[in-house]
């Protein structure tokens, strides 16, 4: 039986992951990290933020190619695609506009990614491509951020399948008009909630940005006494109303199971105490922030295994 281990967003911090795959038992053979009996599965977002790009990629590649590893897309991924794609083909007006403007604040945030030379940068992105938007096999799943069922069906009607085969599908991805548009944000970026329609001043996330939207936390198992129905985002006193029309707009990305789902993409407080609230009966997220500060994390699942807080592995180490 195959063992699995679910690493969480590296964004780019090289050292993290070696040591993380040593801790965890990896072995470099033949140019590609591994170990018998078991494989890695990536959530993610291996780009942006850290130093070391390149090195991130080559290792996470050489994995998969050795049959060592599965990976799915990210929102920085599917990001860099769009900061790439024109959004007119035939560039008429010759302004060159892309899917994901060009504006200083998404020019910082791909500023690591950029730094690669651009033939290099667009081999990487021809593979960014061939990433599943999610894993779905006997014993668990993997999506990077929220497990929908309405949202999967759509992108594979939309998509042919789990992944981007045109430049026309991440234009229809990145068009807040189209359908396509909604399914994808929920699966690489997850639910949000508008404040304002609640009542509820903007806040400033862990990058200091100015928030409209909380993500919300659909995986948790909230109650009248919960305290985290938003994810990073400032604690909101809610009345009766406020904290009813939350849970109401949470209810519909529940998630149920049968198989246990792993994911990424929600920067969670690195202390071991607050491991508590990561998961619920069906859910485990594995990202850490070890794109800034925190550890780079995994969870080491057996099919068959229940969710518990053994089976996380860190390294607080490396860079």
């Amino acid at each position: 039986m195959t063992n699995y281990d679910i690493i969480g967003d590296i964004h780019g911090h090289f050292g993290k992951l070696t040591d993380l795959l040593e801790e965890l038992g990896y072995q470099e053979i033949n140019g590609a990290y591994r170990q018998e009996g078991y494989m890695a599965v990536f959530v993610g977002d291996l780009i942006d933020r850290g130093k070391d790009q390149l090195e991130v990629l080559q290792t996470v590649k050489a994995m998969v190619d050795a049959g060592a590893a599965l990976c799915v897309m990210g929102n920085h991924e599917f990001n860099a695609l769009a900061y790439s794609t024109l959004k007119d083909p035939t560039n008429k007006t010759g302004a060159s506009e892309f899917c994901r403007p060009h504006s200083s604040k998404n020019r910082n945030q791909h500023s690591a990614f950029l730094a690669l030379d651009s033939d290099l940068r667009n081999e990487w992105l021809q593979w960014f491509r061939s990433l599943p938007l999610w894993i779905d096999l006997p014993g668990f799943r993997v999506v990077h951020a929220c497990w929908h069922e309405k949202s999967l069906e759509l992108v594979k009607r939309e998509l042919g399948g789990d992944r981007f085969t045109s430049n026309d599908q991440i234009r229809k991805a990145s068009n807040k008009e189209d359908p396509l548009y909604l399914a994808i944000e929920i699966l690489l970026k997850g639910p949000e909630i508008d404040l304002e329609v609640l009542g509820l001043p903007e806040f400033r996330d862990k990058s200091h940005e100015a928030r409209t939207n909380a993500r919300i936390t659909w995986w948790l198992e909230h109650h009248r006494a919960s305290a985290h129905l938003f994810q990073n985002a400032s604690s909101f006193d809610l009345d009766d109303d406020q904290y009813d029309e939350v849970v109401k707009a949470i209810e519909p990305f529940a998630y149920q199971g049968p198989e246990p789902l792993f994911f990424g993409h929600y920067w969670q407080v690195h202390s071991e105490e607050m491991r508590h609230a990561t998961y619920g009966r069906y859910a485990a997220c594995v990202d850490f922030s070890a794109g800034k500060d925190g550890d780079l994390t995994a969870y080491r699942h057996s099919p068959g295994q229940p969710i518990a807080l053994e089976h996380y592995f860190k390294v607080d180490k490396g860079s």
